[in-house]
């Protein structure tokens, strides 16, 4: 089911050999559709299609403000609908559930009004239409409504929000509702799951950050933030169990432990900053064999926690800087060939960035190393050998707001010089060094949604040669990209590519250096009460990140992935840059190649 707001219609796209067909469209009621729910409301055995209209305007003296509706579809049993009967919501109903609330088995349909009215329940008439509907008022505009039996009296509640303000609906049984609330909890949608694994129902609330609102005796309790957000997630064994456990974070940097089966126990606070993204990096660092942990982001100084051995970690130690360097995003490498992890540094939303690089004295101690300009908002630096020329390794630093990938040339004096800015598609901020196309020499990888993050989500790639790196390749990056990842991930001895974002998009390797055309890897089905079908979401857009990692997390031979949310002629511009300091010619290409898939 499609709902098409600009043009009024919907669509039945009908399943044909596991290939969509093209859609058949039908008239919405007026004014635009919103979301689209399926439930037998006639008990027919055929289901039905429900479609929540919005008015397409929000002025007072429009007299199309009170048109809002749900229009009703009957199903025919051969995938064709019949002609809608509409019911009114009131004004600018945003979300709507349909479920049995009153007991009788018949669908009821509720809405949260976005016109401070609350909640509006249309209930089943037992005939297959909807009577008049019922307002539990709020006194506050509603956006997103959830349903669920919260108090575990075998009926179903609801919890609506309002951005800032939570309230639940406790169910009598006949669809009258006791509300209670507000509940200060910042909200962007809502749903109903047992989190908590005790068997009841807890509150999921996306938002930034994220949170699970456990309950007890049906009243919700202390919301619990869940540590999914921020720019990267990082695998490593912190605790010595030979299981890989994970660090991330959104409001601060939280260790998430691992258990056996592949799942994570709950979320450990390591440091809390409210409405920060923090980057990380880890890698024993003090030469103990465990694995530290660096981090920084927001108005955080860089900090390093050393690893007592167990999972847990020191006193946070403050870094020096040069100067207050908020938004750093770290990487850990060995810069100067002395056996330790250095430590590289990219400082964030500053125009023009700059890189600060810490020499490490072996045992976890760092002093401050060159500082070099980069380009708009750098982003994580890579570090890795691709000039070839100087047998050090080189930092690259993806520029979000500029679309490029500065390239830093190390020196065996601990120097650096910038050797090459090369064109990465625009809003880039990942960029990983790997060989992908099988020819035994490090190749770059990037990925970035395109100029105003349009439809042309690509994955670049810049071949390695013998002296540096080729004239750019383009591939469709398959999803919003927002990370990229280069791992075995079907143990075949050939690098594919991960491209994480609204989902997770695989580039599968191929024999002579082919990819495979990338497939989208969604998440699981999820059950609804009552028939519910979930309604599609827009795909994730610039503020929803996705960071992820691929490792063996299983205990078997196959690594599993772990998801936390420019471009034209500067591509042939950046490698003829490389080409002319390397003293050899780029591909014959005016603009970036596009490498193709096998059919």
């Amino acid at each position: 089911m499609l709902s098409y707001n600009r043009s009024a219609q919907i669509g039945v796209a009908h399943n044909v050999g596991g290939r969509f067909a093209p859609p058949t469209l039908y008239a919405s009621g007026k004014p635009a559709p919103r979301a689209v729910a399926l439930a037998d409301v006639d008990r027919d055995g055929k289901l039905d299609t429900l479609v929540l209209n919005v008015p397409s305007s929000t002025n007072a003296g429009d007299p199309e403000v009170d048109h809002g509706s749900v229009s009703v579809y009957r199903g025919a049993g051969d995938g064709t609908l019949g002609a809608p009967v509409s019911y009114a919501t009131g004004g600018l109903a945003l979300d709507f559930e349909v479920a049995d609330l009153d007991g009788d088995d018949w669908p009821d349909v509720a809405t949260a009004a976005f016109d401070g009215e609350g909640v509006a329940v249309l209930r089943g008439d037992g005939h297959g239409a909807l009577l008049p509907r019922v307002i539990t008022p709020v006194g506050t505009r509603m956006a997103t409504l959830t349903a669920g039996d919260l108090d575990h009296d075998g009926d179903l509640d609801l919890v609506t929000g309002s951005f800032d303000n939570i309230w639940v609906f406790h169910n009598d049984g006949d669809a009258g509702f006791a509300v209670e609330g507000p509940y200060v909890i910042r909200n962007e949608e809502l749903a109903v799951a047992d989190a908590t694994r005790d068997g009841v129902l807890d509150l999921v609330v996306a938002a930034a950050p994220s949170r699970i609102v456990p309950q007890e005796a049906g009243h919700l309790v202390a919301p619990v933030p869940v540590a999914v957000g921020g720019e990267r997630v990082e695998l490593a064994d912190f605790d010595g169990d030979g299981r890989l456990d994970a660090v991330t974070g959104f409001d601060g940097v939280s260790l998430l432990r691992g258990r056996a089966g592949g799942s994570f126990a709950p979320p450990q606070s390591l440091a809390f900053s409210p409405q920060t993204k923090f980057e990380s990096a880890v890698g024993d660092v003090d030469g103990d064999g465990h694995p530290d942990l660096v981090y920084g982001g927001g108005t955080a100084l860089l900090t390093l926690r050393h690893n007592l051995g167990d999972g847990t970690f020191g006193p946070p130690v403050i870094l020096p800087t040069e100067s207050l360097d908020f938004n750093a995003a770290p990487a850990l490498g060995d810069l100067d060939g002395d056996g330790d992890l250095d430590l590289a540094v990219a400082i964030g939303f500053r125009f023009p960035g700059s890189l600060q690089v810490y020499w490490n004295d072996g045992h976890g101690n760092f002093t401050l190393g060159p500082r070099m300009v980069t380009g708009g908002d750098s982003r994580t630096p890579a570090i890795a050998r691709v000039t070839t020329l100087t047998g050090r390794p080189d930092i690259l630093v993806p520029n979000w707001f500029d679309g490029t990938i500065t390239v830093f040339q190390g020196h065996p004096d601990r120097t650096f010089s910038r050797f090459a800015t090369l064109a990465a598609p625009a809003f880039a901020k990942t960029v990983v060094v790997r060989d992908v196309t099988q020819d035994g020499r490090a190749d770059l990888v990037t990925a970035g949604p395109g100029p105003l993050f349009g439809i042309d989500f690509r994955v670049r790639i810049y071949p390695g040669t013998d002296h540096g790196l080729g004239a750019a390749i383009d591939l469709p990056a398959g999803t919003f990209p927002s990370t990229v990842v280069v791992t075995d991930l079907d143990s075949d001895g050939r690098p594919d590519i991960v491209v994480g974002g609204s989902h997770i998009a695989v580039h599968r390797a191929l024999p002579g250096r082919w990819l495979r055309r990338p497939r989208p890897v969604r998440r699981g089905a999820r059950r609804w009460p009552r028939g519910r079908r979930p309604r599609r979401r827009s795909p994730a857009g610039p503020g929803e990140r996705r960071a992820h990692r691929a490792a063996d997390r299983r205990a078997q031979p196959l690594p599993d992935t772990v998801a936390a949310r420019r471009q034209g002629s500067h591509a042939a511009h950046g490698a003829a840059e490389m080409a002319r300091k390397l003293g050899t010619a780029p591909d014959a290409a005016v603009g970036p190649r596009r490498l193709s898939h096998s059919p």
